[in-house]
């Protein structure tokens, strides 16, 4: 019965969930004006660190957004790089493009919250829009995402991230991410972000724990203030693989999000937004949960349904069994630090 459970519980978030979702009547966007971004003031915030060979790349796709949208500001947040990232930020001059500098490094979170927390910087726009310096952006993209807030009931919208990749390694991951993304968006009940574009209602802003992860956090604190949650199909950005430090990396950010799943979930409840969460237990913490649920497939003996596991998430990353390895891993230290309450690194 234990066994059962667990093999459940392992395929649950990637394909039982997606199919309850299926059946949840959809939603449809208010939304009929493709100029609605042109009447709309917009921040833009990118924080970076050592970002010197995408910034050396991208440069000039940040002129020509501020050329496409004539209502945008773009902010840039120098979080203590080392190298010539600043530099070559320094060298692009516009004006409705800031640049702020500071030598000790918090961590994007926290310097996005930071930034925030200036009232004046809150007052200036309508929505605010959050991406990371490694992202490769074209104005389309942030144009498709600000014209779903023609519908006055879209709180947070956001891209569809691919990686170059294709289907190996972390692009394999988000494809299944998107996957489930799209179908809650149908349903206007996207948990989570995705970070490397996504844009909220300023209203909706409430200040939060400088650790939890911003895509996550303003995403749920939409969903909480009544707002929908969303993703765009047609706004795609593209990121490269950086493969230095995965593991480290995959473990702060889930940990970051166990604390700001469990922090929102009780609120959720409490303001009876059941469907919201639902979707978060669904696709987060049940998630999160599945490397201990393989753990006690073996401490019960439970060889066949491990292998049957394991034969499937060979499948599904066929080209990378040392990837697995990794994100079981990541998720296993994350889970007992957040049991035992660890604190966190910044970045």
């Amino acid at each position: 019965m234990i066994a059962l459970f667990c093999f459940l519980g392992v395929l649950y978030p990637s394909y039982i969930y997606p199919l309850i979702l299926s059946f949840i009547p959809e939603k449809k966007l208010q939304q009929r004006d493709n100029d609605f971004y042109k009447s709309i003031k917009i921040s833009l915030i990118i924080v970076f660190k050592n970002e010197v060979l995408f910034l050396k790349s991208y440069k000039d796709q940040y002129l020509h957004l501020l050329q496409s949208l004539p209502n945008l500001n773009l902010i840039f947040i120098n979080d203590g790089s080392s190298d010539e990232s600043e530099a070559i930020l320094e060298n692009i001059i516009h004006e409705r493009l800031h640049f702020l500098s500071y030598q000790e490094s918090l961590g994007k979170n926290q310097r996005i919250r930071e930034y925030l927390r200036d009232k004046e910087n809150l007052k200036k726009e309508h929505f605010l829009a959050f991406s990371d310096g490694n992202t490769h952006l074209i104005p389309e993209a942030l144009i498709q995402m600000l014209n779903a807030f023609e519908d006055p009931g879209v709180g947070c919208s956001s891209s569809i991230l691919e990686y170059n990749d294709g289907f190996r390694f972390e692009g394999t991951y988000w494809n299944n991410e998107n996957r489930i993304k799209s179908q809650e968006s149908l349903i206007h009940q996207q948990g989570g972000a995705t970070g490397a574009l996504f844009a909220i209602r300023v209203n909706t802003y409430q200040e939060q724990n400088d650790n939890f992860p911003i895509d996550l956090a303003f995403s749920l604190n939409a969903l909480l203030s009544g707002y929908s949650s969303i993703s765009i199909y047609k706004s795609r950005v593209f990121e490269e693989i950086e493969q230095k430090n995965f593991a480290i990396r995959k473990h702060r950010t889930l940990l970051r999000g166990m604390y700001c799943a469990f922090f929102y979930l009780p609120k959720l409840i409490q303001k009876k937004r059941y469907v919201s969460a639902f979707c978060l237990i669904s696709h987060k913490i049940i998630r999160w949960l599945n490397p201990v649920f393989i753990l006690l497939m073996l401490l019960n003996f439970s060889y066949f349904s491990f292998t049957l596991i394991l034969l499937i998430g060979l499948a599904f990353f066929p080209y990378s069994p040392l990837y697995l390895i990794g994100i079981f891993w990541s998720c296993i230290r994350a889970f007992f630090h957040f049991v035992f309450a660890r604190n966190l690194k910044k970045w």
